[in-house]
């Protein structure tokens, strides 16, 4: 004879459930971040290398700071790697604005949609459209200081004496934002800020790792 369940055992069912599921969905929001922070280190990791293959085309020269070819100038080598074929267009954005290359984007980006909510009085349809037209990795211009008589021009690539340890991106409040302090950066990612080094290879960095003072006399953003 078939026996039906009883409402106090439908109940205890139900709890043992959901005593699970509070104790799986931590894992699941851990193993979410770090899929993200995966994602996001890969990202740098490709506009690295379409950073260093522009510096081998052009006989070990980066990309000048202030970019010039094709619109008004602008502070960020991004532009520049678009313009020569380096990076492509994402496409358009939310807003329809020309969209950087998805790469120059980090899934996890809260930092610089809060930033721009928060302090820049945007809506969130606007603080996402600069997301995807800015990308969201700010890019270092410390770097540019090589030469006091031309601050925005290209630098030959031994003039970084430390490239391994001077960042060329890192997750911050956004590509239109320069790297210039441990402020501007963003450490969305449970505590942590992927960047990528002129050398090419990626670190994942907590707060902790990144040194404070006056960015100019920093190796970490200078490399010198």
């Amino acid at each position: 004879m078939r026996r039906e369940f009883t409402l106090i055992e439908l109940l205890v069912v139900i709890a043992i459930i959901a005593v699970l599921a509070s104790m799986l969905l931590p894992a699941l929001t851990k193993a979410q971040i770090a899929a993200r922070r995966v994602k996001c280190v890969g990202n740098q990791k490709q506009l690295a290398l379409a950073l260093m293959t522009y510096v081998d085309d052009y006989n070990g020269f980066f990309p000048p700071l202030k970019v010039v070819s094709g619109g008004d100038p602008l502070y960020r080598y991004k532009r520049e790697l678009i313009t020569g074929g380096y990076l492509r267009s994402g496409g358009r954005t939310i807003t329809n604005d020309i969209q950087t290359d998805t790469i120059c984007q980090c899934p996890e980006n809260l930092t610089m949609v809060d930033y721009y909510m928060r302090t820049q009085g945007y809506t969130q349809t606007n603080a996402i459209n600069a997301a995807q037209k800015f990308g969201t990795y700010s890019t270092n211009t410390q770097y540019a200081h090589h030469d006091p008589s031309n601050y925005f021009g290209p630098l030959f690539i031994t003039a970084l004496k430390f490239p391994a340890k001077c960042a060329m991106t890192a997750d911050g409040i956004g590509g239109a934002h320069h790297l210039q302090g441990i402020n501007i950066m963003a450490f969305d990612h449970g505590g942590i800020c992927n960047a990528t080094f002129f050398d090419g290879h990626a670190e994942s960095l907590r707060r902790s790792d990144v040194p404070v003072g006056l960015s100019k006399n920093l190796v970490f953003f200078t490399g010198r």
